[in-house]
């Protein structure tokens, strides 16, 4: 891993593609950004050292009805990427919270309960299919 470098994950929901594929942009020390897609089917990721993000201006006029666009991502220190993880697994709601985003129903990222999770930091966030989950909540 580069000294520096910074990741930003989100999931790409743009036509083409890369549609519903996790987005994984790299912004490199030097400046440069390296931009990779990943199938949600058979890609798991785990994100350490992430936190939160939201653009709340644009979250909150989606969620009064305008179009969406890109106005949410995880930014992680590092990022881990398994192909073919066992997705078969049964996921263990006890040790996995899920986090949300949907600026249609709300205009921040939120817990299973609806808490406004924004600006939140965690050790290490996972991928299951489409979802985010906190491991080790």
């Amino acid at each position: 891993m580069v000294k520096n470098t910074r990741y930003r994950v989100r999931f790409h929901l743009g036509k083409g593609p890369h549609f519903g594929h996790w987005q994984i942009t790299e912004h490199r020390a030097d400046g440069t950004k390296h931009v990779q897609y990943f199938d949600p089917q058979v890609t798991q990721l785990w994100l350490f050292g992430a936190k939160l993000r939201n653009q709340r201006a644009t979250a909150k006029k989606i969620h009064a009805g305008a179009h969406k666009k890109v106005c949410a991502w995880i930014e992680a220190t590092n990022v881990w990427i398994l192909s073919q993880p066992k997705l078969d697994t049964v996921f263990d709601s006890q040790r996995f919270q899920a986090i949300r985003f949907n600026p249609k129903i709300a205009p921040h990222w939120t817990d299973a309960q609806g808490g406004n999770l924004d600006g939140q930091s965690f050790d290490r966030l996972v991928t299951f299919g489409k979802g985010v989950f906190a491991d080790g909540v």
